[in-house]
């Protein structure tokens, strides 16, 4: 009887350690299960590179082009994800995505009436805003909470600005002749970017992992890689790779 009575206590103490662990899976050995149908709210950032031909005009003569720059992008977004099978999720979400970049012209040179050389470059800030349309599906790695997946989000453009900048460098004392005098002077309509893009198309590859919180709650920090299929301007050659991180906060539904 002590045999049997040890028996029946280990199965049932194996089952209730069963059942607590996070699973996907509906399954009737467990007494409890995830929902499969998640909702909630992701926020992500990240580093972008840009590259293009961006050209400044003076007196319609090209005097500099703007081809590199960086930018710092943020999104924030509501996501619904579904698991169509225990290893592989379909999710799409609404959001809206802010970019900010800076570009830097190379250095010009000019000799001065006293033979001494001024350099000066020219830069370039831009902000966006994006209204984001987002679907994507996501698969688990082997037995962990890993996985990999394939995110396109559509960018609708909301409107932007397009701002520029003439810097002195050297030498110290040399001031554009401005009232009041000064080593900074506005720039703006020489610069043709005539409008941003209406809208974008934008890949992203993403390595997510999901750690379970409590029932049904989940928390999934992740990083990715990602790039537009279209110019960013209307009439310039212009694009960008991003890597950021996001961290999505997950209720069952």
């Amino acid at each position: 009887m002590r045999i049997l009575l040890a028996i029946i206590l280990l199965v049932v103490a194996s089952s209730s350690s069963y059942g607590q662990g996070y699973t996907w899976e509906w399954s009737p050995r467990n007494p409890v299960t995830m929902p499969t149908t998640f909702v909630g709210l992701e926020i992500a950032g990240g580093y972008s590179q840009h590259s293009g031909k961006l050209p400044y005009f003076e007196d319609e003569i090209e005097c500099c082009s703007f081809e590199t720059g960086n930018g710092t992008p943020f999104r924030v977004a509501i996501m619904a994800e579904h698991w169509v099978l225990p290893k592989l999720a379909i999710s799409g979400g609404l959001g809206v995505t802010f970019q900010g970049s800076n570009f830097t012209s190379d250095h010009v040179s000019l000799v001065l009436e006293d033979r001494r050389v001024l350099t000066t470059e020219y830069r370039l800030e831009v902000s966006q805003t994006q209204f984001v349309i987002q679907v994507g599906a996501r698969q688990r790695l082997f037995e962990t909470f890993l996985s990999v997946g394939l995110d396109v989000r559509g960018l609708v453009n909301m409107g932007g600005t397009v701002s520029g900048s003439h810097h002195v460098l050297g030498p110290d004392d040399y001031t554009f002749g401005t009232n009041p005098p000064s080593k900074v002077v506005s720039i703006g309509e020489g610069i043709i970017v005539e409008d941003f893009t209406a809208f974008n198309l934008e890949p992203s590859l993403n390595l997510q992992y999901d750690i379970q919180l409590a029932t049904g709650i989940v928390l999934s920090p992740s990083f990715y890689l990602a790039m537009p299929l279209f110019d960013v301007g209307t009439n310039v050659s212009w694009s960008y790779v991003t890597m950021g991180a996001g961290l999505r906060l997950s209720r069952g539904l």
